[in-house]
């Protein structure tokens, strides 16, 4: 922690480079990276990258980042009591089973299914109104039905299995 804190507080301004990289260390210190992998995500990396290379004030936000790992550090090495480690047992392996992943999976699944027929639902509605306008504002949503979609999903779901989060 006293390494990480130096590191932080020795960086020069406008090293946002240096801030990431105390951000991956610090979620290799904490175990945060991943389920499977021990390195941070692709993703996750190249999201950094992006919003330090493209958003005003993000120097600031990434050290805001890096300093709250640094604190949370410090309370993850903290002495637990055996009420607090109960929980956390019970807490992680309810987020763990199967029955949770596979909650996950079919509520994703039967809201996207919702989302679909709630926006098509409003077609007729659309094409009525657009008759007296002469625009169109809502198209019908074919997503759900398409074999890209369920190629994506199964991907996807291959990829959070293998700890590639990319």
């Amino acid at each position: 922690m006293e390494a990480q804190s130096a590191a932080l507080s020795g960086l020069p301004p406008g090293d946002t480079a240096g801030l990431i990289d105390i951000i991956k260390r610090n979620s290799e210190i904490r175990r945060t990276t991943g389920l499977f992998n021990k390195a941070t995500s692709r993703t996750l990396d190249s999201a950094m990258k992006y919003y330090a290379a493209n958003f005003a004030g993000a120097e600031g936000v990434l050290r805001d980042v890096a300093a709250a790992q640094i604190r949370n550090i410090a309370t993850d090495y903290g002495k637990l009591s055996v009420l607090e480690a109960i929980k956390s047992y019970r807490i992680q392996s309810m987020l763990s089973k199967l029955n949770t992943m596979g909650r996950n999976l079919t509520g994703n699944a039967t809201f996207d299914i919702l989302e679909t027929a709630s926006n098509n639902m409003v077609v007729p509605l659309d094409a009525l109104v657009s008759l007296r306008t002469g625009t169109r504002s809502v198209p019908v949503d074919k997503s759900w039905f398409s074999q890209a979609k369920s190629n994506i999903s199964v991907r996807r779901l291959e990829q959070i299995i293998s700890g590639d989060s990319e």
